[in-house]
């Protein structure tokens, strides 16, 4: 068996390994199908690569074969990998409609959401009666009445202002 012939059947062992390694995180079944692609692609690289490094343009007839046996270790690790992944996608795609068969979603009842759905209304109203009181408490520091209010605040500063003006313009016209 030449280099060539011995290239796709170890990027295939190397696909079904890296599955069977990240088999126990399915759950993220991206980055297993990504792994298994990405070592489809290099497969592909490296069989293009021996068929090219083989390859004399000065002997063509000769360098024929070696060429063809690396885009063949290029085309069989592209499908393996493609095809691996598309497996994998498939069966945790399988199992996770099998366990959501087998969870208890559908067992809810038109009384039960009737329920959830009053119990949802009550939440909402007792937030909305919050928020009420809590615009109130706003307003009242705004505009209400007492000292503390921010309306009264402002007519004292601009009371202030106004004096310090009145001060400023009478020191200066004492000056001029």
């Amino acid at each position: 068996m030449d280099f060539a012939t011995a290239l796709t059947p170890a990027f295939v062992s190397l696909m079904l390994i890296a599955t069977v390694y990240f088999w126990k995180i399915r759950q993220q079944v991206s980055a297993v199908t990504s792994v298994i692609t990405v070592l489809g692609v290099l497969g592909t690289f490296v069989g293009i690569a021996y068929g090219l490094s083989t390859f004399d343009p000065n002997n063509i007839e000769a360098s024929i074969p070696p060429l063809l046996d690396g885009l063949k270790v290029a085309f069989y690790t592209s499908i393996a990998g493609i095809a691996l992944s598309i497996v994998v996608k498939v069966i945790v795609l399988h199992e996770r409609r099998a366990h959501a068969d087998d969870d208890d979603f559908g067992a809810a009842t038109l009384d039960d959401v009737a329920q959830r759905l009053t119990q949802l209304a009550e939440a909402q109203t007792a937030a909305a009666q919050g928020n009420q009181e809590h615009l109130r408490a706003i307003e009242r520091s705004l505009v209400g009445d007492g000292e503390t209010t921010l309306l009264t605040q402002l007519q004292k500063l601009r009371t202030g202002m106004l004096d310090k003006q009145d001060a400023l313009l009478e020191a200066f016209n004492e000056f001029a």
